[in-house]
């Protein structure tokens, strides 16, 4: 059976996530801002997808908004909530940044990047017992190995 093609906003949703994937964050931010002018605004995707380029390109304030877009489109989107927490902490703001990983968390016990995000952003609050016993979880989880964003 052939391969239905890919509808417009699905190519572009496809093309911005791989030139993010190459590090081209400028493509990517165009592509993902194209997509929301068309009428994706109400789709969550292309808006975690932005809030994932800005915050790689050291835009934490933007990508702030854009993963706050996510979760008043999707409230349980665990991965905009991680992501929200990861700026947070970025901009300071560490304590908030916790409690949005425990957030994803509780929409999802076994995400990979909540885990040690939480974990990580523990440590960096000077919670050496509380981020032992998380990463002690995922290593049980078989999550050690996974990257930290």
């Amino acid at each position: 059976m052939a391969k239905k093609p890919k509808s417009g906003a699905k190519q572009q949703l496809q093309t911005a996530i791989d030139q993010y994937r190459q590090g081209d964050y400028a493509a990517a931010e165009r592509f993902c801002r194209q997509l929301i002018k068309k009428g994706g605004a109400r789709d969550g995707r292309a808006w975690l997808l932005l809030g994932a380029v800005l915050r790689d390109a050291q835009r934490s304030a933007e990508a702030e908004v854009c993963f706050r877009k996510v979760i008043a489109l999707a409230p349980a989107n665990a991965d905009a909530c991680a992501n929200l927490g990861l700026c947070c902490a970025d901009r300071g703001r560490l304590d908030e940044g916790i409690d949005w990983q425990r957030k994803a968390l509780a929409m999802a016990p076994q995400h990979n990047g909540a885990l040690l995000n939480l974990g990580t952003l523990l440590f960096q609050a000077d919670r050496y017992d509380e981020a032992r016993q998380v990463f002690e979880r995922a290593e049980k989880n078989g999550r050690s190995s996974a990257v930290v964003r």
